[in-house]
């Protein structure tokens, strides 16, 4: 089986597609017993993720046209860094 991963840059359209794969997400950490990600079950986005789509921060992977995944990739260190994984050398 030859299938390949695309990498696609989400737009506002995508908008429901990345919170269904967050929610997703956060349902499979819960059910491994992880607090994690509780706060998008619960209808928070503690990452404002329309706002990183729109500058472009935000990506999804798709699979044979289904999606499997996706990411934030930050520019900069968010607030919440430090306090979970430590600080960061610039």
């Amino acid at each position: 089986m030859n299938t390949q991963l695309k990498l696609n840059k989400a737009t506002m359209n995508d908008y429901p597609l990345i919170t269904e794969l967050l929610i997703e997400s956060a349902k499979w950490l819960k059910s491994k017993g992880s607090k994690q990600w509780n706060g998008i079950l619960e209808g928070k986005d503690n990452h404002d993720t329309k706002s990183a789509i729109e500058r472009g921060d935000v990506f999804y992977f798709t699979m044979e046209n289904s999606p499997v995944g996706m990411c934030i990739l930050w520019n900069k260190q968010s607030s919440w860094r430090p306090r979970t994984l430590g600080s960061r050398q610039e």
